[in-house]
C-alpha cells in the first residue's frame, strides 16, 4: 500500500510518545494508537508478525489474556486483560517504522534532539527553582517532602526522567554530534539531570539511574568519560547537601537514611542525643551488650532486615500467598488488586495495595509459573545477547545503539527494586516502546552485520 502520510509524521510520532506524558497520558494514549492503527493499514503482509521476537510477545500477550478471562470478575480488569495484545502490537509497530523509515530520514533526530533536550532543560531548570524556593515556576509545591516539578502531586520526576534516559543517548549518537567538541555541555547537562533525579527522592529511579550510568560506563566508550564526570559532580552534590541541608527538602535523609531505617528496622541515636527516650535505649542496650554472643548479635540484625520496607514486605508476602493459590496461570493480570478489592484492602495475611509494587513479584502471583518464565527468560536473552557483543571490536552506531537500548531494557525491567504496576497502561507503553526498537537494533546488529 502507498504510504500517503510523510514518513517524517510517522517518526516524530515514534519520538514524541514518552516527552507526550508531559501533556497527559491521553496524548501518549492517542500517539500509541496512531502507530498502531497505521502500522495495521499500511503493512499489508505478515512478515513483522513472524519474526521471533514477536512471536514471543504475542504468546506472552495471550497468556496475559488467557490468565484474565480465566480469574478475573471484575469487568474492568478483565477488559484490560482482552486488549492487552494492542502492546504487543505497539512494539511490532515500532519495529516495522523504524525499519521502514529510519535510515532513510536519521536527519530528523538532529532537529527533534534540539527541542528535545530544551524541554528537557525547562523540566530540570524547573525543579531546581521548586527545591531550593518550595515552589516551581507554576506555584506548585513540593509534596511530601520530595520535589515533583511540573508534575504536581504525580511523585513521577525520577522515574519519568530515568525511563528517557536510553531514548537521548540514542538521539545524541545518530545527531551526528561531535560529543568531544560537545562534552562540557554534556556534563553539565547530564549532571543536573543526575541531581534532579535524585532530589525528587524517589529511591528507586535513583539506584536505577546509577546503575544505568556504570554500565554504561563499563561498555559504553562513547559517554564513558562524560558519564564519570557526571557521576563525579553528582556525589559532590550529594556530600554538600548532606552536610550543609540546603534546599527545601532533606534529600539525603530519604534516599539514605530512610533507606537504612525500613531495611534494617533500626535508628540511629547521635551520641549528643540527652533526651530521656536516648537514655533510657542506651542504657538498655548497655545492659545487654554483654548477654549477646557476637553469633546472636548478628541473628538479631539479620531478623530485624525487611525487603525494602514494612510494607513492600508484606506486599511481597501478600503475593507470594497468592501464587501458591493458583502458581501455574496466576490470579490474572490485577488479580492483586482484584483480591485485595474482595477482603476491602484488609488481608489476614501480607499487605494490600493496588499491585505488590515489585515487577517479578507482580508476575509471579498475577500470572504464576508460565509469566514468571517468559519474564525472566526475557531478561536473561537481553544480558546474553547483550554480553556476546563486549568483546566485539567492529563497535559502531548499530551496535552502540544496541547496546544503549539493552541497558536500559534491563534497568527498566530490573527484578531487585520496587516498581510501579507492570500492567499501568504508562509503563506498559514504556517497557513495549523499547522492546521495539530493541527488536530494531537487534535486527540490524545481529541479521545484518
Amino acid at each position: 500500500m502507498k504510504v500517503l502520510i510523510s514518513p517524517k509524521i510517522f517518526l516524530y510520532s515514534l519520538f514524541l510518545i514518552l516527552p507526550s506524558y508531559l501533556i497527559g497520558i491521553a496524548a501518549t494514549e492517542l500517539l500509541t494508537a496512531f502507530l498502531i492503527i497505521s502500522f495495521i493499514f499500511i503493512n499489508k503482509n505478515f512478515v513483522y508478525f513472524k519474526n521471533l521476537k514477536s512471536i514471543f510477545l504475542i504468546i506472552f500477550s495471550f497468556l496475559v489474556t488467557l490468565s484474565g478471562i480465566i480469574n478475573l470478575d471484575y469487568m474492568d480488569l478483565k477488559i484490560a486483560s482482552l486488549v492487552h495484545i494492542r502492546f504487543a502490537i505497539f512494539s511490532i509497530a515500532i519495529f516495522y517504522f523504524l525499519e521502514k523509515f529510519f535510515d532513510k530520514e536519521t536527519d530528523i533526530n538532529k532537529n527533534f534532539l534540539k527541542y528535545f533536550l530544551l524541554i528537557i532543560f525547562f523540566i530540570i531548570f524547573d525543579s531546581l527553582i521548586q527545591f531550593f524556593f518550595g515552589t516551581n515556576l507554576f506555584g506548585q509545591e513540593i509534596q511530601q517532602s520530595r520535589v515533583s516539578g511540573i508534575f504536581g502531586k504525580e511523585l513521577i520526576l525520577g522515574s519519568f526522567l530515568l525511563q528517557l534516559l536510553p531514548l537521548i543517548f540514542l538521539l545524541l549518537l545518530f545527531s551526528k554530534m561531535d560529543i568531544q567538541k560537545k562534552q562540557v555541555y554534556l556534563i553539565i547537562f547530564f549532571s543536573l539531570y543526575f541531581i534532579i533525579i535524585y532530589i525528587s527522592g524517589g529511591r528507586s529511579p535513583f539506584f536505577l539511574t546509577i546503575l544505568f550510568a556504570v554500565i554504561m560506563v563499563l561498555f559504553e566508550k562513547n559517554f564513558r568519560k562524560i558519564i564519570l564526570k557526571c557521576l563525579s559532580i553528582l556525589t559532590i552534590f550529594i556530600i554538600c547537601e548532606a552536610y550543609f541541608e540546603f534546599g527545601k527538602t532533606k534529600v539525603f535523609d530519604k534516599v539514605f537514611y530512610m533507606t537504612y531505617v525500613q531495611f534494617t528496622d533500626s535508628y540511629y541515636q547521635p551520641e549528643h542525643n540527652n533526651s530521656p527516650t536516648a537514655r533510657k535505649r542506651k542504657t538498655y542496650n548497655k545492659d545487654i551488650t554483654n548477654e549477646l554472643s557476637l553469633k546472636n548479635k548478628a541473628r538479631e540484625f539479620f531478623d530485624s532486615l525487611v525487603v525494602f520496607s514494612d510494607d513492600h514486605h508484606n506486599h511481597y508476602i501478600l503475593a507470594l500467598k497468592l501464587f501458591k493459590e493458583k502458581p501455574i496461570l496466576g490470579n490474572g493480570p490485577k488479580g492483586f488488586r482484584q483480591y485485595c478489592r474482595k477482603v476491602n484492602y484488609d488481608p489476614p495475611t501480607g499487605i494490600c495495595s493496588t499491585h505488590p509494587h515489585n515487577y517479578f513479584f507482580q508476575v509471579l502471583s498475577e500470572l504464576g509459573l508460565l509469566g514468571i518464565l517468559f519474564y525472566l527468560f526475557g531478561i536473561f536473552f537481553i544480558i546474553f545477547r547483550f554480553i556476546k557483543l563486549k568483546y566485539d571490536r567492529s563497535k559502531n552506531l548499530i551496535i552502540s545503539s544496541f547496546q544503549i537500548i539493552s541497558i536500559g531494557l534491563l534497568v527498566l525491567l530490573f527484578p531487585l527494586v520496587p516498581s510501579g504496576n507492570f500492567f499501568n497502561n504508562w509503563i506498559s507503553i514504556i517497557n513495549y516502546y523499547y522492546i521495539g526498537i530493541y527488536i530494531y537494533f537487534y535486527n540490524q546488529t545481529y541479521l545484518k552485520n
